[in-house]
């Protein structure tokens, strides 16, 4: 393995290269922003670069993550009931993050097999990190501390990593990856050189589809609902399971923000149109998981989560979908779902009710709680609705 495969973001990866290579490397750097875009990737470039300036085979085997002088931490569970740290699943870990750098970490979990744990990085692991990076380099050359999913370490750890992060050892470039990063305590990131990661450029994603042979049509839809985000289109455009739940979230995204970005009724209506252009089981579906992702919200909003039983890579979607579901609207939007499940069911034209329902449903989300609103009970989503 010679190099990762990173879609796009050419002008921001050379860039850092070219920082590298006039010594402007600084000595702590926050990558800012969704796996899906690609923050994990080009931190993995980025620190494989920096050892690049002590010889070629450390480039290499950083990018295989075999170069003794790196340490790669990431969102861990427990195996047991004594402190640990993340050592144990390294091998599992480092292959899952070769195989896709743009897996976000719900999936992460589900392979490392920690999809119901409480997932973390604990004061052992930060201790452990600045215990190897005291130590002389092995190979001579340069140190690198590489951090996924900093919004995951707890206070004591936080903490713990600022004194390192005050005083780092000589040669030692810490890097961290984070989608959140209010998550993180100020006096971190005032430390931390932001490197921020944008969506990837449409024609960057268009290039990776055509390559795999998608249709124009398939790629102009997935592009408009992938918002550049790398993961989200390749679920569309591959048909996976979790198909639904990407569709749904881009709804949702744009449902959001409709009242400051008016490009977001755009988004609305090529989703209902994207579906719509699906058969009637598909599209019937869809709607059944829309209902029990708002039935699941519902609990959620009243800390039921262990009823809920919802799982879902989109947590920021979902914790502002939670804030938005009451019983002032959850009624509303799940009889509206019927509807136009039993609408579709009789054949009535699928872009229509769609649209109308998604911004029916939009527009109760908008419906703020009021004090006086009491909780009714919740419709259920009808089996013969299918």
């Amino acid at each position: 393995m010679d190099s990762i495969e990173i879609i796009g973001q050419n002008d921001l990866r050379q860039h850092l290269k070219s920082a590298i290579s006039r010594g402007r490397i600084p000595q702590a750097s926050l990558f800012l922003g969704k796996t899906g875009y690609g923050s994990l990737a080009i931190a993995l470039e980025f620190m494989s670069e920096i050892f690049k300036t002590d010889n070629p085979e450390a480039y290499k085997k950083a990018l295989r993550m075999k170069h003794v002088d790196m340490s790669l931490s990431f969102p861990f569970y427990s195996k047991g009931t004594t402190a640990e740290d993340s050592s144990w699943l390294f091998p599992d870990a480092s292959s899952i993050i070769l195989e896709d750098p743009y897996i976000n970490f719900t999936e992460f979990a589900e392979k490392l097999g920690a999809a119901k744990k409480n997932i973390g990085i604990t004061v052992l692991e930060i201790e452990n990190i600045v215990r190897k990076m005291s130590l002389s380099s092995y190979e001579g050359g340069k140190k690198c501390v590489l951090i996924w999913g900093f919004e995951y370490v707890n206070t004591e750890a936080a903490n713990k990593f600022l004194k390192f992060l005050e005083e780092p050892p000589a040669d030692t470039y810490i890097i961290l990856v984070s989608e959140q990063s209010d998550r993180i305590l100020p006096t971190i990131l005032s430390r931390c050189q932001l490197i921020t990661i944008p969506p990837i450029e449409n024609s960057a994603l268009e290039i990776w589809a055509s390559e795999q042979n998608f249709q124009n049509d398939q790629i102009n839809q997935a592009l408009l609902l992938a918002s550049g985000d790398f993961g989200i289109l390749k679920k569309i455009l591959t048909n996976e399971k979790s198909e639904y739940e990407a569709l749904f979230f881009s709804w949702m995204e744009a449902a959001f923000s409709i009242q400051i970005q008016l490009e977001a009724i755009s988004k609305i209506i090529a989703v209902a149109k994207y579906i719509a252009g699906k058969d009637r089981k598909f599209q019937t579906a869809f709607l059944e998981y829309a209902s029990d992702t708002f039935r699941a919200a519902f609990l959620a909003s009243y800390n039921l989560q262990s009823i809920a039983g919802f799982a879902t890579q989109n947590v920021d979607s979902w914790n502002i979908l939670i804030q938005k579901t009451h019983g002032g609207n959850v009624p509303s939007i799940l009889h509206e779902i019927n509807t136009s499940s039993r609408h579709i069911a009789l054949n009535i034209q699928g872009e229509l009710v769609l649209i109308d329902c998604f911004f029916k449903i939009t527009k109760y989300l908008l419906k703020k709680k009021t004090p006086q609103v009491e909780d009714a009970s919740l419709p259920t989503f009808s089996a013969e609705n299918k």
